[in-house]
């Protein structure tokens, strides 16, 4: 159409035409003579002819026409009709708009929009639903199918198969005309039928998205494009409209809220002063009941107190003041034992039953039987449960949760104000037991005798607590066992037919040995035992043999010790004690441990002081100089003396032969047989040597040091090993053995580590005067040897005589003297004592043997076991130990001086001293004897000689007597 007036302008007018929305010209003439607008009748667009000259009129008027006939075309009708939908949009959503100027409910507002869009699309089916993002929750207030209202349950927004769900999370419109044969995001839609048109745009609000709307028709295609462009737009002012509601509603809610909170708050301020202004229990109950019906309504309501491990009935109240249908003691039948009721105390939280008939706790019991919703409210105080508040309505479902934090708040305040009348009964309570105790504490403190102290307890226990029997025992550490201290019993108990003598624990045998009793001590706690629950056959025997139906067993602890044990006693019937009765009777068995304590203590003060004395005496009695084995014996007689054990052993130790020798024994009866000739290289006196420290095994039967077939046999049950050392060695050990169960305590410890080291001076003291008395008696042997040997000038003699001394004086098998041959190829025996006589006279090869080294070396030589020299040569078999010196003559070593034994190590440093002494001493007396024996000789030659010159001068006499008679005589 353009085209054909573009065209015919150009042919006739020589001119161009356009159409435009911009008018140049308010009365449709040109601006300038060359251009001209024409109006195109109500679409708001203009014909603009542009021409070469001014046109004239009848050219004016044909386009005139021209225009007018425009506006009926298609495109211009078409928008013509476009403008009119539009303005209708408009209209409509001004109309929403206006609709919803007064705030409402968010229900109601959504109700209100629900409708406004069924009428504007003409549909009776859709919704709108609202989404939760906290939540995750999709909920619909308002669902229409063909005109009916429906209840539609919620759906996540995660539910895959929900067309919601699935609008809100991708914030994405959906629409279809045919839903059958159409793509499909999710397989069904909301309702149960079939629709064919569907439409469903998302409410969002500054980029959240708050709900959806959805609008549907059986009819395929029922919903044009403008109506989705509809749909959409309302949407836009729907989600504000909605939004601004909830805010509303909000608002109003809490507005409304807070004035009721308010007024409950004023009411419950009210309720608690009224429960907080008393400190009797019973008060303070009946006020909770009434405080309660001013906060919410219900039937019954009842408080059961939670005592001595059972509910006990505190109070009852009926809403509407009707009688209670039941008594106290039929609701503390009814309720002892439900489970609900346990269940509210173990969890400390409050328990609703919604509908108590389809609960199979719920008790079945008369007076209640329209009942049909429960609570249950503990009364909690710093974690304790002192009741529970059970509150019944004849309502289904009853109580909201506002309600129920009401009355957990009352019930909480309540807790507060019974903990407060407790605390007040307590303290009157605690006032008597002071009372009570101040009197018994006099009485003790004013004597220390344990048996007077220990019965004005036992006394005090059964006036106080009132029980028919109070027995107390005391721990005997030595003997491990309990043993009866005090023990009374109350006068009522003449009435029965039994004696009174037979009542109560006292006449039980080894009653440590009960497994309760044991339990007592282990955990240190008070134990109750009834006979209606004893659950097993050590408990029933101990209240047969007792004669009792309960007993409560109260340890007499200090300093984390057990001293003992206090038993309580019912014999008529059984017991449980209440905390108030628990409370005294721990402080006064804490007076009798303060007690049994003090005279144990004065008992030790008794015994150290005599400890100390016997010490003192023992000190002066090792510091005497006396013999090595009068020391070691006093040092046993001491320690038994100290400590009440089996047996007393002492070994002494030679660290460089790693030997033990015998030093003391004694036994309880005064044996002083050893045990053992010498300790096992693995046993405990071993062991003591080498760690150089006490060792005390309080339980030797399952000690690994005692676990040996040898070991096994000797019973011992404790022991305990101290070492005696001088200088930071080890130089004995001393051993304290029980036969019996015994744990040696820090002061028996103490006690005799102080004697091992007072005995390891003086045994030290006693081996320097041993050593000394021994040199004293070495020197003076020597001299004595050396005056024999030096007053003796026969070689033989002196050799001889000095073996013989020597095998003496050292306490040797034998002794020899070996000499070197005149031609010093062999070495001879020249003296012997102690030695076979085959032996006299015997050569050995100048190198050969112990005494062929000491002639080379020139230096002694000590084999302290000959068994353990593979290459010695045994003169004797019965050789053990050997002890050679050089007999050194003008720097010469020209023989060797031997002594030996048949034991391994039995010669120490002195010995070696003195044979070096008496080496020196032999080889002067062998010097001056050969010196003699030389001397000797020569004067024989000499006389031998002068007798020669004697001859001689005679015969020369005679000659020259001969000559001159010869001479004088004439031939």
């Amino acid at each position: 159409m353009l085209e054909l007036v573009d065209r015919f302008a150009q042919e006739e007018l020589s001119a161009r035409a356009t159409v435009t929305q911009t008018a140049v010209a308010a009365n449709g003439t040109a601006n300038n003579e060359k251009t001209c607008q024409y109006p195109i009748a109500q679409t708001g667009y203009w014909l603009q002819v542009e021409c070469s000259t001014p046109l004239n009129d009848d050219e004016t008027a044909v386009l005139s026409i021209v225009a007018t006939l425009l506006s009926q075309s298609d495109y211009f009708q078409s928008l013509l009709a476009g403008q009119k939908a539009q303005a209708k949009q408009q209209a409509i959503i001004r109309s929403v708009i206006e609709a919803a100027q007064v705030l409402q409910p968010i229900d109601e507002t959504v109700v209100d929009m629900h409708h406004r869009l069924l009428q504007i699309f003409n549909t009776d089916t859709g919704y709108i639903a609202l989404y939760n993002g906290n939540n995750r929750q999709i909920t619909f207030p308002v669902v229409t199918e063909k005109g009916q209202r429906l209840i539609q349950e919620p759906v996540s927004s995660l539910d895959d198969e929900s067309l919601s769900a699935w609008v809100i999370v991708n914030n994405k419109a959906y629409v279809t005309g045919n839903w059958a044969k159409d793509e499909k995001p999710v397989p069904g839609i909301l309702n149960q039928g079939q629709m064919a048109s569907i439409m469903s745009v998302p409410l969002f609000v500054q980029e959240e998205v708050i709900g959806v709307i959805s609008l549907q028709s059986d009819t395929f295609n029922a919903f044009s494009q403008a109506d989705f462009q509809l749909l959409e737009s309302l949407a836009e002012q729907i989600a504000i409209i909605i939004k601004n509601a909830q805010l509303y509603t909000t608002t109003r809610t809490m507005v409304t809220q807070g004035v009721q909170d308010y007024q409950i708050a004023v009411a419950l301020r009210q309720a608690i002063a009224v429960i907080g202004t008393s400190l009797d229990v019973n008060v303070i109950l009946k006020n909770l009941l009434l405080a309660l019906s001013d906060l919410l309504v219900y039937d019954v309501a009842y408080v059961f107190l939670w005592q001595d491990s059972q509910f006990m009935f505190g109070a009852g109240h009926d809403y509407y003041e009707r009688p209670l249908p039941l008594s106290p003691s039929e609701s503390e039948q009814i309720w002892q034992d439900n489970a609900i009721l346990h269940l509210v105390r173990q969890s400390k939280e409050i328990q609703t039953l919604h509908n108590v008939t389809d609960d199979p706790r719920w008790p079945d019991f008369t007076g209640h039987e329209k009942a049909q919703t429960w609570i249950g409210i503990p009364l909690v105080i710093n974690g304790q449960v002192l009741g529970i508040l059970s509150v019944i309505s004849h309502n289904d479902d009853a109580f909201t949760k506002h309600e129920q934090w009401l009355a957990s708040t009352i019930a909480t305040h309540s807790a507060v104000a019974l903990q407060n009348a407790y605390l007040h009964q307590q303290t009157e309570q605690q006032l008597r037991e002071l009372g009570t105790l101040y009197q018994a504490s006099a009485t003790m403190t004013a004597n220390l005798d344990q048996d007077f102290v220990l019965q004005t307890v036992a006394t005090e226990m059964v006036r106080a607590i009132q029980v028919d029997s109070c027995s107390i025992f005391v721990w005997d550490q030595t003997h491990r066992n309990l043993y009866p201290a005090a023990h009374e019993n109350q006068a009522s108990a003449m009435q029965w037919e039994r004696e009174q003598s037979h009542i109560g624990l006292r006449n039980i045998e080894h009653l440590e040995q009960y497994p309760i009793v044991q339990r007592v001590f282990e955990t240190q706690e008070i134990h109750s035992l009834r006979y209606d629950n004893a659950f097993s056959p050590h408990q029933i025997a101990l209240l047969e043999a007792a004669e009792l139906k309960s007993v409560l067993l109260v340890p007499l602890v200090r300093r984390q010790k057990v001293l003992g044990l206090l038993a309580l006693g019912q014999a008529n019937h059984p017991r449980s004690f209440t905390q108030s009765e628990l409370r005294l009777t721990q402080n006064l068995a804490g007076q009798a441990a303060v007690a049994i304590e003090h005279a144990h203590l004065f008992s030790q003060a008794q015994r150290r002081v005599e400890e100390l004395s016997t010490f003192h005496e023992i000190v002066l009695q090792l510091n005497t100089p006396l013999e090595l084995g009068e020391v070691l014996d006093s040092i046993t007689e001491a320690a038994l003396k100290l400590v009440d054990a089996h047996n007393m052993h002492i070994f002494l130790y030679d660290a460089e032969t790693q030997q033990f020798t015998y030093g003391s024994a004694l036994w309880y009866d005064g044996s002083r047989k050893p045990a053992v000739a010498s300790p096992r290289p693995n046993g405990i006196t071993m062991k003591v040597v080498q760690e150089g420290v006490p060792i005390v095994i309080n339980d030797a039967s399952n000690h690994p040091l005692f676990q040996t077939n040898e070991s096994k046999p000797w019973g011992i049950c404790a022991i305990a090993g101290f070492p005696l050392k001088h200088e930071d060695q080890v130089i004995g050990v001393f051993t304290t053995t029980y036969l019996r169960t015994h744990a040696f305590s820090e002061e028996e410890t103490l006690l005799l580590n102080l004697l091992a080291d007072q005995a390891a001076v003086a045994v030290k003291n006693a081996r320097l005067y041993d050593e000394a008395q021994r040199r004293l008696r070495d020197m003076s042997a020597l001299v004595d040897m050396a005056k024999q040997v030096t007053s003796n000038l026969n070689l033989e003699s002196v050799l001889q005589t000095t073996v013989q001394i020597l095998r003496k004086l050292l306490n040797a098998r034998a002794s020899t003297i070996v000499m070197v041959s005149e031609d010093e190829t062999e070495l001879i025996v020249e003296a012997t004592a102690g030695v076979s006589p085959e032996f006299s006279r015997s050569r050995l090869k100048l190198g050969e043997g112990v005494s062929g080294e000491v002639m080379r070396s020139g230096e002694h030589i000590y084999i302290r076991d000959t068994y353990r020299e593979p290459d010695f040569l045994f003169f004797d078999e019965v050789v053990r130990s050997l002890l050679v010196m050089p007999l050194i003559i003008r720097d010469q070593t020209r023989g060797t001086l031997t002594v030996d034994s048949d034991k391994s190590n039995a010669f120490n440093k002195s010995d070696i001293q003195l044979m070096t002494i008496a080496a020196a001493q032999v080889s002067i007396a062998i010097s001056n004897a050969r010196l003699f024996a030389e001397l000797e000789e020569r004067a024989a030659e000499l006389a031998v000689a002068y007798e020669e010159l004697k001859e001689n001068d005679r015969l020369k006499d005679e000659l020259v007597q001969n000559v001159s008679h010869e001479l004088r005589t004439p031939l």
